[in-house]
């Protein structure tokens, strides 16, 4: 399979996921009208693909409470609960979910975003399709049950 292949082949899965990530949260219905917007940015940097979902919630509690979904899905620290903090080079606080195996690695998935308005979540990552639609279903069940 030669780069473009690859490139190929990567694009549609993170198209996918996104039209995924669009059509289940955008519906008031499931998520409660807590997500005001959402929308992908895509970027080639080398050779490598990358998609952020920017995820765009109304308030605090609901950028936490979704966070919190996506850790609680993650296969590393599935336990731990983000809560914002202080984070050196930042002015706002941060919220940031990260249950990968690699320090770091935002490729596995990660979800991310200062506590201040609009209130966005920076997601991104996921090894398949099938985790990243877990991940997302719990983040937005961990939305509805926070009341």
């Amino acid at each position: 399979m030669k780069v473009h292949d690859n490139f190929s082949l990567l694009f549609c899965f993170h198209f996918d996921f996104s039209a995924f990530l669009a059509r289940l949260i955008q519906n008031g219905n499931y998520a409660g009208n807590r997500v005001l917007n959402v929308w992908a940015s895509f970027s080639v940097e080398g050779k490598e693909f990358v998609e952020v979902e920017n995820i765009v919630f109304g308030n605090e509690k609901d950028l936490v409470n979704y966070c919190g979904g996506i850790q609680s899905a993650s296969p590393v620290d599935s336990a731990s609960k983000p809560i914002p903090w202080d984070m050196p080079g930042y002015t706002d606080k941060i919220v940031m979910a990260s249950g990968s195996f690699t320090q770091g690695s935002s490729i596995e998935l990660s979800c991310d975003g200062p506590v201040r308005k609009p209130y966005i979540a920076y997601q991104q990552g996921s090894l398949t399709y099938s985790y990243g639609k877990i991940a997302v279903m719990k983040a937005v069940s961990n939305l509805i049950n926070s009341d």
